[in-house]
């Protein structure tokens, strides 16, 4: 097994092709009025909805990841945070203010 087959415990790991796609995590079947969903449901959820929803799949992708899809689920952890972020930024420019969830 060539080390790059194994995690820093020496386990055995599912290797992943390079060919990532991107619409792994935006499939076509989730679009609505040419929204993504994440797009929809910043728009249907209040701000404290929102933010608890981005944060619960950035935890649940970054906890499986060893276990389960390895660098796609990180990707994907990557995604919700890179989104999280966009939407905290566009929440202060436009003045918009909400309660700090606490986890």
């Amino acid at each position: 097994m060539r080390p790059s087959e194994t995690n820093f415990r020496g386990e055995k790991i599912r290797m992943l092709t390079s060919n990532f796609k991107e619409s792994t995590l935006d499939p076509s079947y989730y679009q609505q009025n040419g929204q993504d969903l994440i797009d929809h449901l910043s728009e249907l959820f209040n701000a404290d909805m929102f933010i608890g929803f981005m944060t619960g799949n950035i935890f649940k992708y970054l906890t499986r990841w060893q276990q389960k899809n390895g660098i796609e689920d990180l990707k994907k952890a990557q995604v919700y945070l890179n989104r999280l972020i966009e939407f905290e930024n566009s929440e202060l420019l436009e003045g918009c203010k909400h309660e700090n969830t606490k986890i």
